[in-house]
């Protein structure tokens, strides 16, 4: 019985010796810290991002016109200034914008014909010069760009605006790139920065493109149905108030 208790005991022995735990011993003992056996990790230095200058529309427009880190730069400024710009006017008409809108509700209200034109009159002025002062500083900003960049940039508005007509044609790769060749044609000499010059341009070019690069199948997906039914009469004593209001020739009883 001894000798059956001795021989466990020895086995016992045996399978510790023999388990990872021992071998970590032995490894601590020969070099005195097991962790200096492990190889170090290498961490990644952290990335800087590069901040960005331009977003939304600018930031496409450095884009599709390879604008220099300068130019950037520049165009940053100039958002700053317009955005003070605006600010600025909006908080000097804050009380006047809101004092109107408030006559048009009770112009409105008490179907106060004069008062309500009156009224919409100084509000759509006060937007017009807010809407002059947001052109003023979108003018400079063009003017940072070169007479190529310029064009560059009104063709991609451009094709812009001919991808949103035709999207339910769905063009081919190849009318596509013939559009381009086209559009580069039309807009050839002409000041892209000008939106008049602009529509006209894409009027040109979607006349083209119905006529000679559409398939008859994707004329048809392109065209607007009529809508159905008939449109429900006038009422010619009202329509005719309506357009005399707009031309401002009503005249009102004093």
């Amino acid at each position: 019985m001894k000798t059956l208790t001795l021989l466990l005991t020895m086995a016992v022995a045996l399978v510790l010796l023999s388990s990872p735990s021992a071998a970590r011993h032995d490894a601590e003992d020969d070099t005195g810290d097991a962790k200096t056996t492990r190889p170090a990790k290498h961490r990644k230095e952290p990335t800087t991002r590069k901040k960005t200058l331009l977003r939304g529309m600018h930031a496409r427009m450095a884009k599709v016109c390879k604008m220099s880190e300068q130019q950037q730069e520049q165009v940053a400024e100039l958002n700053t200034l317009r955005r003070k710009a605006v600010a600025e006017f909006r908080a000097d008409n804050a009380e006047k914008t809101k004092a109107l809108k408030a006559e048009i509700a009770e112009a409105g209200k008490n179907k106060d014909e004069r008062a309500l034109k009156e009224a919409r009159v100084q509000l759509r002025s006060l937007y017009r010069k807010q809407k002059e002062i947001y052109t003023q500083w979108q003018s400079k900003i063009m003017d940072v760009l070169t007479p190529e960049q310029k064009s560059q940039w009104g063709q991609y508005q451009i094709m812009l605006s001919i991808r949103k007509r035709f999207r339910n044609a769905k063009l081919t790769d190849d009318q596509t790139a013939r559009i381009k060749t086209a559009c580069a044609k039309f807009t050839a000499g002409v000041d892209l920065s000008d939106k008049k010059a602009r529509r006209e341009a894409i009027k040109k070019l979607d006349k083209h493109i119905r006529k000679e690069i559409l398939t008859d199948a994707q004329r048809e997906a392109t065209t607007r149905p009529a809508r159905k039914g008939m449109a429900r009469p006038k009422d010619p004593v009202k329509s005719s108030k309506v357009e005399k209001i707009k031309a401002g020739k009503v005249v009102y009883d004093k």
